[in-house]
């Protein structure tokens, strides 16, 4: 009964945001908990709550679920059985004189006290007939069982959806499987497993047996250990265990890095997962909170344009931290947060040469846990576990602990794992003894799906759906970036809505493609088409008003889109602009930048010689919308602003007209 479905959330919303549009994208969110991105999930639910229930309906679902506890609560009296029902919440604490089985229990989600008691709490979830089954299975086999109670109506009967949600959500359910064929900017598989999801779903809500679980839990977690190149005779000193996925991974191996090493240094990259950086700032050892220095010991390292962090300025940090140690006669030693392949650029740390530009000057990395959600998922060759100081085996980087998350890899699944090396220490830190059976059963199942060398296969693939797609690109003139070994291709971000249609992840002015499974060689051909057409009818459409603009100017006219990934152009142009006000004032070039690089369609136009002769900023909207924001001219240029603007708008139209967009004022 603890576990609710739908789950109730509640959002604080500000009060400039108005009214509820009738569309909300959510972009991102602060995450305080272990669910990590999953924390997307709550204000969509929110949504469809606020409009179903109300604020009377709401109240009415709180008080079915305190006449739903008072029922049971007195169906329990009535058996002898104690009871408590505190009044500031909807739990029920029940008492027995013998231990309740663990079947029974486990199949009501109890909650087990210290004291012997056991916690319920009645969540929406719950119905009337639920109520009944409860007081009849803790009843057990006495005689007169309890009929169902008079109010055994549902929610549903109550507060049915409106026919224009329900037409909604059948519409966009029914775009999903159209759009994941072409979904490309999520690490998130659409394969086989999650295809397969509606007909799994049907079995997590049974009771799994506890026994089963833990069989097949430790047997998964004792083979993925020993995958990573862990011997016999090893597997004492490392514990492993499920999680929720990258978040409660990356916390688990840094507090067990810690438990370890409990005055050490942590560096972590630049590029590394939101879930280190906050992880890391909720430490009061490492943040030095309580400490008379207040000095913090840890660092985020800068990485490089591939997302790999740099050794000197690794180096820099960790000389300037042990000096500061040797002043106040404290201890040093290093953990490091290493990462095998970065969310957005795919990047992966040389973690053999960090450690020797750190031995170069007399250091080294006491401890090393690795963040390779995506990589990992696929095959873990890439890095093998082992004791502190050794460099590697069989010429294999050895780190000392892994985090592994499933739902990146396999498709829509919510575990991972992470497995330290924990020689002391015997449990894993923040770490509850009992894991959920359904996690082991998830992962049991996909691995009946996916075996070590068909995931290999399958990265095989995929990364030959890479390297077409960068080879594509590249002979259409897109700038492209990647690392070698990487699924994640990055390139020029393209416009709004293309972004929307292929759920690309933009950063700045670039966005990412990552080839999961689910994306065959004809997907990518169909983008890089896409992207094809896009420039060419840009460029089309300008050349038909180039004759005008350039008697307009007064000088032939060449046409260029603003890229701003190129640092050197761009900052030309920034430099133009800032200059371009005809009073002699210099303009503020921020805003500018930003809907620049948003937009990715803001053009110049470049006269005599090649010099920056006028620019023009264009917005650019996912509802397929443009328009000219603003016209920045040359001092040296005649015409009038508004003349010019109004050309130029003609070319957008043609643009516009080419590709199905709406031209705004």
């Amino acid at each position: 009964m603890n576990w609710v479905f739908p789950p109730q959330v509640a959002v604080l919303k500000p009060r400039m945001l108005g009214t509820p549009s009738s569309q909300v994208e959510y972009v991102r969110g602060n995450d305080g908990t272990l669910a990590g991105s999953r924390d997307a999930l709550g204000p969509l639910l929110v949504g469809l709550q606020e409009r179903r229930f109300g604020t009377s309906g709401m109240r009415n679902v709180y008080a079915r679920c305190s006449k739903n506890r008072d029922t049971l609560f007195e169906m329990l009296r009535s058996c002898n059985v104690r009871c408590e029902r505190p009044p500031a919440s909807l739990d029920l604490i029940i008492s027995f004189d013998n231990k309740l089985p663990a079947s029974l229990w486990l199949k009501w989600g109890c909650t087990r006290r210290k004291d012997g008691s056991y916690l319920l709490t009645m969540q929406p979830s719950v119905s009337a007939s639920d109520v009944m089954e409860v007081a009849n299975s803790i009843r057990g086999s006495r005689a007169n069982h309890f009929g169902a109670p008079s109010h055994a109506t549902t929610k549903a009967d109550e507060y049915a959806l409106d026919d224009d949600i329900m037409e909604e959500l059948t519409r966009r359910v029914a775009s999903w499987r159209e759009a994941a064929r072409h979904s490309a900017g999520y690490p998130l598989s659409h394969a086989l497993y999650s295809a397969l999801g509606p007909v799994i779903g049907h079995f997590l809500p049974l009771a799994i047996p506890p026994s089963w679980a833990k069989h097949h839990g430790d047997r998964i977690l004792q083979n993925r250990t020993q995958s990573f190149g862990v011997s016999e005779a090893e597997q004492g000193s490392f514990s492993a265990t499920f999680t929720t996925g990258s978040t409660m991974g990356n916390r688990v191996g840094l507090h067990t890095a810690l438990a370890n090493h409990p005055n050490a240094f942590v560096y972590y990259s630049s590029s590394s997962h939101y879930s280190i950086e906050k992880s890391v700032r909720d430490c009061d050892a490492l943040t030095g909170r309580w400490h008379p220095s207040k000095r913090s010991r840890f660092a985020e390292i800068q990485a490089d344009g591939l997302g790999r962090m740099i050794s000197a300025a690794l180096v820099k940090q960790a000389v300037a931290d042990r000096e500061w140690c040797d002043t106040h006669a404290e201890s040093y030693s290093i953990v490091l947060l290493a990462n095998l392949g970065t969310t957005f650029v795919g990047g992966c740390d040389d973690i053999v040469s960090l450690r020797q530009a750190l031995q170069r000057v007399e250091l080294d990395t006491a401890y090393v846990h690795v963040d390779g959600a995506l990589d990992l998922g696929f095959s873990p060759c890439s890095v093998r576990l082992g004791v502190p100081l050794l460099q590697s085996k069989d010429g294999i980087p050895v780190v000392q602990g892994v985090t592994l998350s499933h739902h990146k890899a396999w498709g829509i699944m919510v575990s991972g794992e992470v497995i330290c090396y924990n020689p002391k220490q015997g449990s894993l830190s923040t770490v509850a003894s009992r894991v959920e059976p359904r996690i082991v059963f998830e992962t049991w199942l996909a691995q009946r799906f996916y075996t070590p060398a068909g995931l290999e296969t399958l990265h095989a693939y995929c990364l030959a759906n890479a390297n077409l797609l960068r080879r594509m690109l590249q002979e259409k003139g897109i700038i492209v970036r990647y690392n070698k070994s990487s699924l994640i291709t990055f390139f020029e971000r393209l416009p709004p809505w293309m972004v929307e249609e292929f759920h690309l992840a933009p950063e700045g002015p670039w966005v990412h493609y990552i080839t999961m499974p689910h994306l065959s060689p004809e997907a990518v051909v169909h983008f890089v088409s896409a992207v094809a057409m896009w420039i060419e009818q840009f460029e089309n459409a300008l050349e038909d008003v180039a004759p005008e603009m350039s008697s307009l100017l007064g000088c032939s006219v060449a046409w260029q889109r603003i890229r701003c990934h190129d640092p050197v152009s761009f900052s030309r142009t920034i430099e133009f602009v800032k200059s371009s006000a005809r009073d002699g004032s210099e303009r503020d070039t921020d805003a500018f930048a930003i809907q620049c690089k948003r937009g990715a369609l803001s053009f110049a136009a470049f006269g005599k010689e090649g010099a920056l002769t006028a620019v023009f900023l264009v917005g650019a909207a996912a509802a397929k919308t443009v328009r000219i924001e603003e016209v920045y001219l040359a001092p040296t240029v005649d015409a009038e602003v508004q003349a010019v603007k109004l050309v130029a708008a003609k070319g957008l139209a043609k643009y516009a007209e080419l590709a199905g967009l709406t031209l705004l004022c």
